[in-house]
């Protein structure tokens, strides 16, 4: 705790939207719809609490993002006058606020998806350095949010009616006042249809093949909160595996990380708990306690003498799968010696039965490359299944047999699961323009659900018409 005590969020997400056609809280932008941008922002934040105010669309937007609203940082209110305006909303926040033992409160719109949790932090740094009551944001010369203030002016807050912000006390005391200047993006804020358009349209601007920015990989791939997901092929899977695990958690969902043949020893920032069985079963580990203190576990079977992960035996990935019903679990379900692309061997993958989904990654790296021992963990399976000779370019053509063959990519896939091929690494491709390609080419087969492409290093993704 710092001198000025702990500091809580409030958003507002109760507005009517008249001019708009749909939710505006709901509306996407880079993937996500612009509230779950300023809740995720407050939620990764050193904000000790986040109150999310709620009015119109109330009972869509708890139903929208489900799970969500459940992360332990936030709570929501219902402002059932909200068609009179902002102020009672505010006033809905700092009544329950004053409830609480903080000394201030960080008020955020909740169409603003530019916010970032570093913007919060410099905020709340510069709020418990000032002698001020307020710290806010200001555009060039117009004052805006987010806006800190402390706790001895919340009962003037809490007694604010009808459309009246914060504006009229800030101006009857400009002194009291501490100045934040901020670029003006970080202000963009959503009132009508054509600001949508333009901030979709600056979302993307200037970015290689009209990859969105920020793009949560769960989005793009369609991960959802109880997932048994199988992760195979090659071109990054261990990385894709803490990404969507760092991503769901961060939501306030639990994730299990785990691998069916053998991983690196993950670093503390892959997985804050590592928990080896050691052939105990997984009820005998306990790992519901652990999901709720740490939100996502990874699980092993034992270290090798490799000092590697040894993976879980399909009877125990049933075990565990039963045993945390709630709990989004992903499982490296191949491995490929660190190459772009694999062809499976016989007897792999090993992908749960129970398994909702497969992705399916392939380096980009590849493409264009010699179809060698380089380049292709079983380069001579992929000469067999493709009729490419060795030494042959990796032209799209053949990355689609390999995705296609029931001999290539998907092999082992239960055949309920969906099937998703990812291909990762765009950004440090030879043919960029031939990813595309094989995106549409592989969309066009109709056999999958989506196609991403994209790069995870840069966190951008695109989903092939």
């Amino acid at each position: 705790m710092t001198r000025r005590g702990l500091v809580d969020g409030v958003v507002l997400g109760a507005g009517s939207a008249r001019r708009m056609s749909l939710p505006k809280q709901l509306a996407r932008v880079g993937g996500k719809r612009l509230l779950e941008w300023v809740l995720d922002a407050a939620v990764q934040s050193s904000l000790s609490h986040v109150w999310l105010i709620l009015g119109s669309w109330e009972m869509r937007i708890r139903s929208e993002l489900g799970l969500r609203l459940s992360h332990w940082k936030i709570s929501v209110l219902s402002n059932p006058a909200f068609e009179a305006g902002m102020g009672t909303s505010l006033s809905v926040g700092f009544r329950r606020l004053a409830e609480e033992p903080v000394g201030g409160a960080m008020v955020l719109l909740g169409d603003q998806p530019r916010i970032t949790p570093e913007l919060i932090d410099e905020f709340l740094e510069r709020f418990h350095a000032s002698e001020k009551p307020v710290c806010a944001a200001f555009h060039r010369d117009a004052r805006g949010h987010p806006v800190v203030i402390s706790r001895r002016l919340f009962p003037a807050l809490a007694a604010l009616k009808g459309d009246e912000g914060p504006r009229n006390l800030l101006n009857a005391h400009p002194d009291e006042v501490e100045r934040v200047d901020v670029e003006p993006r970080f202000g963009m804020d959503v009132d009508t249809p054509e600001d949508l358009e333009r901030m979709r349209a600056s979302e993307t601007a200037g970015l290689p093949h009209g990859f969105a920015a920020r793009t949560p990989v769960t989005h793009a791939l369609g991960v959802g909160p109880r997932e048994r997901a199988a992760l195979v092929g090659a071109g990054g899977k261990t990385t894709l595996m803490f990404a969507l695990a760092r991503e769901l958690a961060d939501a306030g969902h639990a994730v299990v990380t785990t691998t069916s043949t053998r991983i690196a020893l993950p670093s503390e920032e892959d997985t804050p708990c590592l928990v080896l069985l050691d052939g105990r079963t997984v009820s005998a580990v306990s790992l519901k306690p652990l999901l709720m203190r740490h939100g996502r576990v990874t699980v092993g079977n034992r270290m090798t003498v490799e000092s590697k992960v040894a993976g879980l035996s399909l009877t125990t990935l049933s075990e565990l799968f039963r045993e945390i019903p709630d709990a989004c679990v992903l499982v490296e379900a191949d491995g490929a010696a660190r190459k772009p692309l694999k062809v499976p061997r016989s007897f792999e993958p090993v992908i749960p039965p129970e398994c909702t989904l497969v992705v399916g990654l392939m380096g980009m790296d590849a493409l264009n490359q010699p179809l060698s021992e380089q380049w292709v963990f079983g380069s001579e399976s992929l000469s067999r299944i493709t009729g490419r000779s060795m030494g042959a370019l990796l032209i799209p053509e053949v990355l689609v047999r390999l995705a296609l063959h029931p001999e290539g990519l998907f092999q082992k896939a239960p055949a309920p699961a969906r099937c998703v091929p990812f291909l990762n690494k765009v950004d440090v491709s030879a043919a960029p323009a031939a990813c595309a390609v094989l995106a549409r080419r592989l969309a066009a087969a109709r056999r999958f659900p989506r196609v991403v492409y994209g790069s995870l290093k840069e966190m951008r993704f695109r989903t092939a018409p």
